[in-house]
């Protein structure tokens, strides 16, 4: 929500020239950057509590549910910026958030998966760039040296696309989609593949936050999407993957 302040004829009336506008501006920025040091102050904060908490084993630091969470969170909260802008704001405080906890490794696929990694992760990220599919899945799978080893690797997703159906085989899930934010009835272009399944969300938690299930059906040529998280292994279904989004209206 706007501050109060905002929207008082007073505050708006006494930026009445140049100067008095970049004064005012400079301030603002002072102050937008004195929050994201206590921002990210709180991150490093929050992975020392989770290594404290699970001394013995290792806390999954990338929360995709818990990202879309928030993100349909504050576009509910928006009134007057573009939702675009929101998001990629956000992001970008998603991925540095996470890489004070812990650096990553994240593979791509080509040309096609880079622009979705970058704007995914945001320039903090350690990339890198893969000829296919299988090669990369083999890295994240730890199916390869330790050195060539990734935390999670964006793939092309859709029409045509094969390389999900032995993902529980391989111990792999589909945690999140790229980009997060998609016009309602929209799907990914885009996927993340990790170790470990997306965290468990609400559906309809938040205004807009949808969360889907992708499931490997038989000769199918593509997932079928079943409403809400559904564990691996339960109800007969073979589960690949979860997705949690936000369906907005762009234009809005």
């Amino acid at each position: 929500m706007l501050d109060p302040q905002f929207q008082e004829d007073d505050w708006r009336s006494s930026l009445s020239d140049v100067d008095q506008v970049r004064s005012a501006i400079d301030d603002l920025d002072a102050s937008l950057l004195t929050l994201l040091e206590r921002r990210m102050y709180c991150s490093h904060a929050m992975g020392q509590a989770k290594r404290k908490a699970n001394p013995d084993g290792q806390d999954i630091v990338y929360r995709p549910g818990r990202e879309a969470s928030v993100l349909a969170r504050l576009v509910a909260q928006n009134q007057s910026l573009p939702t675009d802008l929101v998001y990629r704001i956000w992001r970008q405080i998603f991925s540095a958030s996470c890489q004070v906890q812990q650096a990553f490794r994240i593979g791509y696929v080509g040309q096609e998966t880079q622009a979705p990694a970058l704007l995914h992760f945001g320039a903090m990220g350690s990339f890198q760039r893969f000829n296919d599919t299988e090669a990369a899945l083999a890295a994240v799978a730890l199916d390869t040296p330790e050195v060539d080893r990734l935390d999670m690797a964006i793939l092309p997703f859709g029409d045509g696309q094969s390389w999900w159906r032995d993902l529980p085989q391989r111990g792999l899930y589909i945690s999140a989609s790229v980009p997060t934010l998609l016009a309602h009835g929209e799907r990914p272009s885009a996927v993340v593949v990790t170790r470990h399944a997306c965290d468990p969300v609400q559906n309809g938690s938040q205004p807009g936050l949808e969360v889907w299930s992708l499931v490997s059906a038989k000769g199918g040529q593509s997932p079928e999407y079943r409403e809400g998280y559904l564990e691996r292994g339960t109800q007969g279904a073979d589960v690949i993957g979860h997705l949690s989004l936000v369906a907005v209206a762009l234009a809005s």
